[in-house]
């Protein structure tokens, strides 16, 4: 079986996850190179990955819908549902590309009961498209060799620390400012804030005052956040190999997000024995609530708070119980099998 990804490999191994078990093959290429191949399957995961997360012209999207067409003669097209709008912009243009991949797409994967009634209670007529719940697999591809002491060795965090981590990147200054909150006011001794990827300051504006004022704003910034004692921030990408030392310096992983659909960042918390705490939200919530993990309102700093601490007075087995969990209902090779069978019912109801 030959599934036709019609973007660009991304560094995120979620995908190479599913990979490494799929009884098939996944071809990734431009999405006018379908002839190229002999494909069974199209699966679109980010309608936007499609062109390369640039805004796509009227004339883009006329000729992805000719392609749609196309591929639905030759093929089954399937998308897999991470987001309910791109989280960059909501253009027309965008909203366009999301109801084109809808209006074509053959099956729909969901990653939460939530998604599935969010999108039929939107759009009724798609609930005769045929459509399955699958989870976000969990994370085993990642290193996980190193110990909690010698992880905080390298980022220079003390033992006895009682450390959050945000991991990934923080998209809005709305997203900073609940994290900031929520930590400042939190009741903890030797409390300390971890934030891998501190990126709000981009993209850069277009204009060149525009860009002296970011910069200055960003240097002040960092400047005020470098001085405090307990946080540490990095500025820069994560590199694969260098996520192990983030997750297993950490207790607490903390997911800040306020308007988000799923999150991959529980699994990887998951996947690496660490209690999660994350917002009331689309599936993120569902996930939360059936594991017993702390959650909280994204719209009150807090109720952020008030999870942080319900989080800390969790019973160190909480971890443990957490990879239990993704690792018996979320593993790879569950998801591969489930993929696999869905695409099977698709093809045979030709």
């Amino acid at each position: 079986m030959n599934i036709f990804l019609p973007f660009k490999k991304d560094k995120n191994p979620v995908l190479d996850e599913i990979e490494q078990y799929f009884d098939g093959n996944f071809i990734y290429d431009h999405y006018k190179n379908f002839d190229n191949h002999q494909i069974d399957i199209v699966n679109i995961h980010w309608p936007e990955s499609i062109f390369n997360y640039s805004e796509p012209s009227l004339n883009d999207l006329s000729d992805l819908e000719t392609e749609l067409k196309k591929w639905k003669t030759k093929s089954k097209i399937v998308y897999t549902r991470h987001n309910i709008l791109p989280h960059k912009s909501k253009s027309e243009n965008l909203i366009e590309l999301y109801r084109l991949v809808l209006q074509y797409c053959d099956g729909i994967i969901h990653m939460g009961n939530y998604s599935k009634t969010e999108l039929e209670s939107h759009y009724t007529e798609l609930s005769i498209k045929k459509s399955i719940v699958i989870p976000h697999p969990a994370y085993t591809l990642f290193k996980n060799q190193i110990s909690k002491s010698e992880a905080r060795k390298k980022l220079k965090i003390g033992e006895y620390k009682n450390v959050i981590l945000v991991f990934g990147s923080i998209r809005t200054k709305a997203e900073l400012k609940l994290i900031k909150t929520a930590f400042n006011n939190l009741k903890l001794e030797n409390k300390y804030l971890l934030i891998s990827n501190l990126n709000i300051y981009k993209p850069l504006p277009t204009t060149f005052l525009q860009r002296v004022k970011k910069f200055s704003l960003t240097k002040a910034e960092k400047l005020r956040l470098s001085l405090s004692n307990n946080v540490t921030i990095n500025y820069n990408f994560i590199e694969n190999n260098d996520v192990q030392v983030y997750l297993n310096a950490a207790d607490v992983l903390l997911i800040p997000r306020i308007d988000l659909l799923n999150s991959g960042n529980v699994f990887l918390g998951f996947s690496f024995k660490k209690i999660v705490v994350g917002p009331k939200i689309g599936n993120i919530a569902e996930v939360l609530e059936i594991t017993n993990n702390p959650a909280f309102s994204p719209k009150d700093a807090n109720s952020a708070t008030l999870a942080l601490e319900s989080a800390f007075k969790l019973h160190k087995k909480k971890g443990i119980e957490n990879y239990n969990f993704v690792n018996n209902n979320c593993h790879p090779i569950i998801i591969a099998k489930s993929l696999k069978n869905f695409f099977n019912q698709l093809l045979i109801n030709n």
